[in-house]
């Protein structure tokens, strides 16, 4: 992502999103698209700093046009990012384990009443939850007062929220609020997972006081906003009700799991980018240090004491969270695939097709494909994207690997036989040798 400064003065700034570029098959395509995709709820759950200056980024696009750049080139990149993560899971003691620790541990779960929480308010006392107690305070709409939410405050806790749905029915004990459904079971599961004190107020509404009421408390009053239900709002600073959770995005869990364990960031210099290469740590060591790094380094790390590549900070996500066996597997596949294109083991696609289309016996060396040459490369894709051709050099172990050897249908796991290729293309150095071999079950 990056800004374009405007062109005239009728268009102003915009933002310019750089898209995957697609590959042969669908095997990569499902690759790069997932590793993508986790690195993000990497990024979000690490609170990772990526900054460069501008100037670097420009280079780092320059030099990706670059001929073999993949493996031969050098990219600006943050340097930190093992501290980084490091921290966040010492900090936060938000590994895996520490996770389903605190889920097993007997949690000290309060459901106070309003009157009990006014009477410890004028006391001048604070309602104090410790250790990995949860204090959850539920206020129906007639009992909201106007210092409900001020009396909430005072509870000692680490974590606060306010949760506004669509109260539950005493006959089949389901809200009428379709969202809310969704989402209760979510927010209440968090709340529970957290592994430091936590406080929540539930505020459920009925339908009919609610829905087209523009003047209903919880949309007039200031702190709260809430227009539509489900709406989540977390508490920042002691005090500050932040911007609520959209209430298409609560009944998703890693949206309310993003919302809920974020801890709110300072100002990056005031809103600036300027001097990002200043010392302005507190030992005098710089927060924004970068340099060029292979694209090996950058994906795979440099050892234990030097930078951690993202492929390693992904896998540290899965851990946190918890993934299971199955979906593992899966991504680890995806992820070796990556690995060995970042090693230089297997070609990318522009390597591969480049070096498909200089050893073809009718391509003549002056930049021109003629039909030949197109056709057979197009039919090689299309044996590549079916199935029915395979390319070690460009695949590697996963050249006879089509993704369907475990899906789930119905809940049930149903593992398939990959097809056999019957096809293995190999190509060597000397012009004119595109090796096209009959095999059975190439492994590459």
């Amino acid at each position: 992502v990056r800004f374009k400064p405007p062109p005239s003065d009728k268009i102003g700034w915009r933002v310019e999103f750089r898209t995957m570029e697609v590959q042969i098959t669908d095997f990569e395509n499902a690759a790069f698209t997932v590793f993508i995709a986790l690195v993000s709820r990497a990024i979000l759950a690490f609170r990772l700093n990526l900054y460069i200056p501008i100037s670097k980024v420009d280079e780092n696009m320059k030099t990706a046009h670059k001929r073999e750049s993949v493996t031969k080139e050098k990219f600006f990149w943050r340097q930190s990012l093992g501290n980084t993560v490091k921290a966040h899971m010492a900090n936060n003691r938000a590994s895996y384990d520490d996770l389903k620790r605190a889920l097993h541990t007997p949690s000290s779960s309060s459901s106070s009443s309003p009157s009990s929480k006014a009477a410890n308010s004028s006391s001048g006392g604070k309602v104090k939850a410790t250790g990995f107690m949860k204090s959850i305070v539920e206020v129906k709409e007639s009992e909201f007062k106007d210092d409900t939410l001020d009396n909430f405050l005072r509870i000692s806790a680490k974590h606060r929220f306010v949760f506004v749905y669509g109260e539950i029915s005493d006959k089949d004990g389901k809200s009428w609020c379709p969202g809310c459904e969704r989402a209760i079971p979510i927010v209440e599961e968090k709340v529970k997972a957290f592994n430091s004190s936590t406080a929540l107020l539930k505020l459920p509404v009925s339908q009919k006081k609610f829905c087209g009421n523009a003047t209903h408390p919880y949309r007039v009053e200031d702190r709260l906003g809430v227009q539509t239900i489900p709406a989540l709002i977390r508490i920042d600073h002691g005090d500050y009700f932040a911007r609520p959770l959209a209430s298409r995005w609560c009944p998703d869990a890693f949206c309310v799991n993003q919302y809920m364990s974020t801890i709110p960031a300072r100002r990056l210099r005031g809103g600036s980018t300027k001097n990002l290469d200043d010392s302005d740590g507190d030992d005098g060591t710089s927060n924004d240090e970068y340099g060029a790094l292979s694209i090996e380094e950058i994906m795979l790390g440099d050892g234990e004491n030097g930078p951690l590549g993202l492929i390693p900070i992904v896998q540290a996500y899965l851990d946190m969270i918890g993934c299971d066996e199955r979906s593992r597997k899966v991504v680890e596949r995806y992820l070796s695939l990556i690995a060995d294109r970042a090693r230089g083991k297997l070609m990318t696609a522009s390597s591969w097709l480049r070096k498909y289309v200089s050893l073809h016996p009718s391509y003549k060396d002056d930049s021109r494909l003629n039909e030949e040459v197109v056709y057979d490369l197009l039919k090689a894709c299309d044996g590549l994207t079916e199935g029915s051709l395979c390319a070690p050099q460009l695949l590697g172990k996963y050249a006879n690997y089509t993704g369907e050897d475990m899906i789930d249908r119905g809940g049930q796991e149903v593992h398939v036989k990959p097809p056999v290729k019957k096809l293995c293309l190999t190509m060597s150095k000397e012009k004119g040798h595109v090796y096209v071999e009959e095999v059975k079950g190439c492994e590459g």
